[in-house]
């Protein structure tokens, strides 16, 4: 099993779901949020940066004429997820996020979905937040949904109790919510293969699960990609996530969902300062 995640995901994506992709709720509140800001800017033609390829933000009612820029750097995701959206002017390009400004501080607008969470929130996320707003013009916008941990942190316990009461209906809800009661602290994240290693002692147990109609053997497989893999994600709480953004940018909205795990989703709509 390759030590990149990404690489199984970009083969598995059609079994992934909710919250790792977004839900339909989410695509309103993109929406929203980025027909509120395009108003603001007095509708010019758009200039916006994708961190990833996620088809469902490619998919959204752009204005017209915008220049959509796709950054992601795993290949396989852009030649296996990628998807085009004709009525733009929409470019994929394989490189890292937080590499030299693409944009030249040209983009009014910067979206992702769950970007955040690939980084160490203490070090990794000051330095991509730094890094990206070089891209933005001046108060450009920042349109993002993050993965939060809980006020009061599950226990591994409590969470597979909750699975054998069956109260969790979503594998990838189940997915989420396992690798966050591992997380110990903010700025060391979850390894991957931690996740792997608790789901795989304690597999015997939930193999029943299996027949349930909402956990599907396909979906249940998508968590193999995290076996042997030395790769951390990282889930602050969201006081944490509120007080790292404020140096460089402002507020302006926060967003939730309607699906199961959706109040740990949200999406946020920030100004930078300047």
């Amino acid at each position: 099993m390759s030590d990149n995640p990404w690489n199984q995901h970009a083969l598995t994506w059609a079994c992934m779901g909710p919250p790792l992709r977004p839900h339909a709720t989410d695509l309103q509140n993109y929406q929203k949020a980025m027909n509120r800001l395009w108003g603001s800017l007095g509708n010019p033609r758009l200039t916006a940066m994708l961190l990833g390829v996620t088809p469902e933000l490619v998919g959204l009612n752009w204005p017209e004429q915008t220049r959509l820029l796709a950054l992601d750097h795993n290949i396989q995701m852009i030649k296996n997820v990628g998807s085009k959206n004709e009525k733009i002017i929409h470019q994929v390009v394989c490189a890292d996020w937080g590499q030299s400004p693409v944009l030249n501080a040209s983009a009014q607008l910067i979206l992702g979905d769950g970007c955040f969470t690939f980084f160490n929130f203490l070090d990794g996320d000051q330095n991509l937040i730094s890094k990206l707003k070089k891209n933005l013009v001046k108060k450009g916008y920042l349109l993002v949904r993050f993965f939060i941990q809980a006020p009061i942190k599950e226990s591994t316990q409590d969470v597979f109790a909750a699975v054998f009461a069956g109260a969790i209906k979503s594998f990838h809800s189940f997915k989420w919510r396992l690798a966050m009661s591992l997380q110990e602290h903010e700025e060391k994240g979850v390894k991957l293969s931690d996740v792997y290693d608790v789901w795989h002692s304690n597999k015997k147990n939930v193999s029943q699960l299996s027949q349930q109609p909402d956990w599907k053997v396909s979906e249940i497989n998508t968590i193999n990609a995290y076996k042997a893999s030395t790769v951390n994600y990282y889930f602050p709480k969201l006081t944490s996530l509120r007080n790292q953004m404020q140096c460089e940018f402002e507020e302006l909205d926060c967003f939730y969902g309607d699906y199961e795990l959706s109040e740990r989703c949200p999406i946020m709509l920030y100004r930078s300062r300047y």
